[in-house]
């Protein structure tokens, strides 16, 4: 392997560390419903990367599979995966039968829909004179269907005008020249989001003007006369929305005046909590569920609260409240993360009763189930083989769940149960059903053996400080038997998360096991800050950081090569981070007590100069 890379050069060796770091990668899962069967339809769209010898080859795929919920068998629709041509953005309606599709025309700048009824292409319509870009992410949400499948919603940026034909277009077309600060980091090409509202089958697509409010993950209400949607209070500064949650936010409904949304809407707000998240709505769509925070707080993250919004009493009333200040165990911390947990499909109604909720607790993803009915009630659901479960849809009654380990490629499941009208029922009588198992990134020739005994040889060493805890991924040196030279002792990479209240967690990697089949060793740090470890734990850092998470991630590095000093190469030790943990990584390599453990950094998009920071963002833990 080491040859191979060689031959591949160094952008050969980038490109080859991000495709087998992203394959197998499920970009978007989904349940649909069979009209009159109490059957299911899975669709598992994404990535998919085979390495054949030391070629690589990739392709946008689909696999369809039908649950028969009889027999608790879960079969495939169509053999194999489906290659597709990459799409800008994809979206079902909730019954499957329509299907919206935007991809490149031949213009560089053309754009068009295409809707599609069971597999059809009904009509296309270019839309890239009066939309610019339409926004599919976690933060500003995707395209949200109406309950009767003829309308569509979502978040964009209107297209700058030409040329001004009058006095009251003058402003816009100035404005366009102005200079705009976009949202920073995943969020970098946003700038101005707006919502929009198209009807199928007509040309038009209306902008509904929402003053003064950032509006995000809209959806529609009871009928498509009503949408919801979050509405983040505008400041002067954007940086570091996708990762800072920490802005005033509330619920709104926007009822239309007329069937086309030509008139300007009623706005009515319906929440009053500091902060808010992931508005979803019941099977009967009487009542909204979402996450938010009543009080105010000042770090990017948080612990927060799970409520439930009557939409006939405009009343909230909280269903998960509970908050651990120091975590005792892996059971239940709070509910922590940011909005790519809690997107669209990742969270949702199980039924009337029960909801599912994604968190972190400690270094494993997990899912709860929450009982509306009553406060701070649930159920956590387990798989004994997996540490960590990935919710990716929830659909009636039946939730699709990706397991997964440090050393086991990711498995996904389907649970359901018989009964479902209390979590005690449910425990009782869960049914998980096997969808589909990924595969290696690759399974032949001497670089997939190499690969192979690497994943199945590694192994796992908790490295423990006063504040911190460390992850050591140590490789097999039974993967260099037959090599001229195995290793003696393998160099070091630290990686450090950023947030900074993310977490590294337990999970199967691609990229991990890429390093670890190159010789090296890999240490994941939680330091101080980190989520999923109780609220005191996270708040921590506040006006501290660039303190304690720098002696937390330099105090587990000391310790891992104390410790493991007979397979560690103490003087080949390398640190990786993007984000706050490309910060970390450029303070350690300039640390007047840590610098001379680290040999190389390799950062991204770190935070370096503390003066901008104060003119160009709000993102309080940088002003403290």
């Amino acid at each position: 392997i080491k040859q191979a890379m060689k031959d591949l050069g160094l952008k050969g060796v980038s490109s080859l560390y991000e495709a087998i770091k992203r394959s197998n990668f499920i970009a978007e899962a989904k349940i649909f419903s069979v009209p009159d069967s109490l059957s299911k339809t899975i669709t598992l769209r994404g990535k998919q990367m085979v390495i054949k010898g030391d070629e690589l080859t990739s392709t946008s795929s689909t696999r369809i599979f039908s649950w028969n919920p009889q027999s608790n068998t879960c079969s495939p629709l169509i053999n194999g995966a489906i290659a597709e041509k990459d799409e800008v953005v994809r979206e079902e309606s909730p019954s499957g039968n329509r299907c919206i599709t935007i991809e490149k025309g031949k213009g560089e700048k053309e754009r068009l829909f295409h809707v599609w009824q069971d597999g059809v292409l009904e009509y296309t319509l270019p839309f890239h004179k009066s939309v610019k870009s339409i926004f599919n992410d976690a933060v500003f949400g995707g395209i949200a269907w109406s309950p009767n499948e003829d309308y569509i919603c979502f978040i964009g940026e209107s297209v700058d005008p030409e040329y001004a034909t009058n006095d009251w277009e003058i402003k816009d077309y100035i404005n366009k020249y102005e200079y705009k600060q976009d949202f920073g980091e995943a969020l970098a090409d946003k700038k101005e989001p707006k919502l929009f509202v198209h009807k199928l089958f007509t040309k038009k697509i209306e902008n509904v003007k929402v003053d003064k409010l950032w509006p995000c993950t809209p959806l529609f209400g009871r009928s498509e006369r009503e949408i919801i949607f979050v509405g983040v209070e505008e400041t002067p500064f954007k940086h570091g929305l996708i990762f800072c949650m920490n802005r005033e936010s509330a619920l709104f409904m926007l009822k239309a005046k007329d069937p086309e949304w030509t008139e300007q809407p009623e706005m009515e707000k319906l929440t009053n909590e500091f902060f808010v998240l992931a508005p979803k709505l019941s099977p009967s769509k009487k009542n909204l569920a979402y996450y938010g925070r009543d009080d105010k707080f000042v770090s990017h993250a948080t612990c927060m609260q799970l409520k439930m919004l009557s939409l006939e009493e405009k009343a909230s009333r909280e269903i998960v409240g509970k908050v651990v200040k120091r975590s005792e165990n892996d059971y239940f911390n709070g509910i922590y993360g940011y909005q790519d947990l809690f997107s669209r499909t990742h969270s949702g109604f199980l039924n009337e009763n029960l909801f599912l909720i994604p968190t972190g607790s400690q270094t494993n993803f997990c899912c709860f189930l929450a009982d509306v009915r009553e406060k701070d009630k649930l159920l956590r659901l387990r798989h004994p083989d997996y540490d960590s479960l990935i919710v990716l849809s929830v659909e009636k009654g039946v939730i699709l769940l990706k397991a997964t380990s440090p050393s086991k490629v990711p498995v996904y499941f389907l649970v359901s149960s018989e009964k479902q009208d209390s979590l005690e029922d449910f425990e009782k009588t869960q049914k998980w059903t096997k969808v589909f198992s990924s595969t290696h990134p690759s399974s032949s020739g001497k670089l997939g053996m190499h690969l192979q005994k690497v994943m199945e040889g590694f192994t796992e060493k908790l490295i423990k400080t006063e504040h911190a805890e460390g992850f050591l991924y140590l490789p097999p040196k039974s993967a260099w038997e037959e090599e001229e030279k195995t290793p003696e002792k393998f160099p070091v990479i630290a990686m450090f998360h950023g947030g900074p209240h993310g977490v590294f967690q337990r999970i199967y990697r691609n990229d991990i096991v890429l390093l670890l089949s190159l010789g090296y060793a890999v240490l994941g740090i939680n330091y101080r800050g980190s989520m999923g470890y109780g609220l005191e734990y996270l708040e921590s850092l506040l006006g501290k950081a660039g303190e304690y998470d720098v002696e937390d991630c330099g105090q587990t590095i000391e310790k891992a090569l104390t410790e493991h000093g007979d397979m560690l190469d103490k003087e080949n030790v390398f640190v990786y981070g993007g984000s706050h943990g490309g910060f970390l990584s450029t303070w350690m390599i300039s640390h007047p007590k840590y610098s001379s453990l680290i040999k190389a950094a390799s950062i991204l998009n770190p935070v370096t100069d503390m003066l901008l920071m104060l003119g160009s963002t709000d993102i309080p833990d940088w002003r403290i």
